[in-house]
């Protein structure tokens, strides 16, 4: 009876294991042998200290380590007194009117503190609650410097210069790489709130993946296809619908995922299939998730011999592969 009833507590365990590991749209490499942490748990703060590495700065946003070591800031800026009313598109009270000016940069910090500009009298702007807007975020590409100009755009006090991605050249000047506020205005969302409106979008981060570099804005993701020219983000998959669990996808699985799993293993059991997400597959993703929480624990980075599943340079952390079941349990 012991026995038996291990067994169902086993199954058990394996399957809660097996569903959420699988229930996962990465993959993960099963030869990988390297695990690290540098992480100190947040329960031991007693000796930390905090000291200021580089002060002067003004509304800075974004932080990006550039190819040559510096660290890379981006500034809103302190907005300016410029008034656009009247000639365009305003952000309606009590958020807007926006104010501009000429006080955002790019600056960037060595390693030991000296602060120096990278590019300065970018758009910078301020609404009426006193936020500011001017280069949100930066990014490199191909060694070159890249910034997300959130400051510019007629709605925010600038009918010279609008919001857009622009390319920092290395005497200084900078010249726009696409026009982000015609795109805003040749693409408006469909239903836009009238409160929370922004003519010139509210652009806040720049993120640079294979190649490409994508501007985020409340949801809006941007793709540059070629220069000056974007297209809408269309995702490489359709996105799940979990409004009804029991929607079949045509591919043997369902919209919710978890529940397709749950029934697949169940069937299995009966049918004796190996079911849509193995165990090897699920004890290797969940494996990942075991060996990190070691490394936390013996605050070191491990070599993993994926093979034997042993660590090869700490007992201890082997140690923590296995524990002693609670009597009378056994296995």
């Amino acid at each position: 009876m012991k026995k038996k009833s291990i067994g169902l507590m086993l199954l058990f365990v394996l399957s809660t294991l097996l569903f959420f590991s699988c229930n996962d749209d990465t993959v993960t490499p099963i030869g990988a042998n390297i695990i690290s942490s540098k992480i100190v748990e947040r329960n031991q703060t007693d000796n930390v200290t905090v000291s200021v590495f580089a002060s002067g700065l003004n509304s800075p946003r974004g932080l990006k380590f550039g190819p040559d070591g510096y660290l890379y800031v981006a500034e809103a800026g302190l907005g300016g007194d410029i008034s656009t009313v009247g000639q365009c598109e305003q952000v309606i009270p009590p958020v807007g009117p926006y104010a501009g000016g000429y006080s955002a940069r790019i600056l960037k910090i060595s390693t030991s503190g000296i602060i120096s500009t990278v590019v300065d009298n970018l758009p910078s702007s301020q609404n009426s609650l006193g936020d500011r807007v001017g280069v949100a975020d930066i990014e490199f590409l191909d060694q070159s410097l890249y910034a997300l100009l959130a400051g510019g755009g007629c709605s925010h006090g600038h009918s010279d210069y609008p919001a857009s991605l622009i390319k920092i050249n290395t005497d200084g000047s900078w010249s726009v790489i696409a026009d982000l506020s015609n795109y805003q205005q040749n693409n408006p969302v469909a239903f836009p709130e009238e409160d929370d409106f922004e003519p010139d979008g509210s652009w806040y981060s720049l993120i640079k993946a294979k190649g490409n570099l994508y501007a985020d804005e409340r949801g809006y993701r941007i793709i540059p296809a070629s220069r000056g020219q974007f297209q809408t983000w269309d995702k490489p998959m359709e996105q799940e619908e979990f409004k009804n669990p029991n929607k079949e996808l045509g591919d043997g699985s369902s919209s919710d995922s978890t529940s397709a799993l749950i029934r697949n293993f169940l069937d299995c059991v009966k049918s004796r299939k190996l079911p849509f997400c193995s165990l090897e597959e699920g004890h290797r993703s969940t494996s990942f998730s075991h060996l990190a929480n070691i490394a936390l624990k013996v605050k070191q980075r491990l070599d993993w011999d994926a093979v034997n599943e042993r660590f090869t340079n700490s007992e201890k952390a082997n140690e923590l592969l296995s524990y002693e079941y609670r009597k009378p349990w056994e296995l």
